[in-house]
């Protein structure tokens, strides 16, 4: 009994020993494993550090994009109240354009109208200054006589 109570305590000892050596074996694996993950946990905050400084850069720039979104907003409107001005002042302007059209076409219509009373009373004044010549004349006689009785009846 003693040599098997021996043989088992051997074999226990035998399996002690295995299990050590695999205890051994686990730890140096599990050693490693935690060396893997803290390089990896290291490499994760310098990734997480990285990808925060990128999200602060991007959030600058989409800050600044949104500042220059509303400026070009700003100028969108700007540039559509001087479209409707300037469309009003060609409004404004064609119907000035048509007024003056249509006031010089009634210019020319009433200078043709005064070119031709301008003709027709040139040429009564020419009759009346044909009619009255001689009886001009004739006058223009009598008073030189009237003139010469009256200075010699002053005499």
């Amino acid at each position: 009994d003693l040599e098997a109570v021996q043989s088992k305590l051997e074999q226990e000892k035998s399996t002690k020993a295995e299990m050590l050596g695999h205890r051994e074996k686990l730890n140096n694996v599990l050693k490693e494993s935690e060396g893997r993950l803290q390089d990896e946990a290291a490499a994760i905050r310098v990734q997480q550090d990285a990808e925060r400084r990128l999200q602060r850069k991007l959030d600058a720039f989409l800050k600044q994009m949104q500042h220059r979104l509303e400026g070009c907003k700003g100028a969108l409107i700007a540039a559509g109240d001087v479209k409707s001005h300037v469309e009003g002042y060609i409004a404004t302007l064609t119907a000035r354009r048509k007024e003056l059209a249509a006031n010089e076409a009634k210019n020319a219509l009433e200078a043709a109208e005064l070119e031709k009373m301008k003709v027709q009373i040139t040429k009564e004044l020419t009759e009346i200054e044909d009619l009255f010549e001689g009886e001009l004349a004739e006058a223009s006689g009598k008073q030189d006589t009237c003139e010469v009785l009256i200075s010699h009846n002053k005499r």
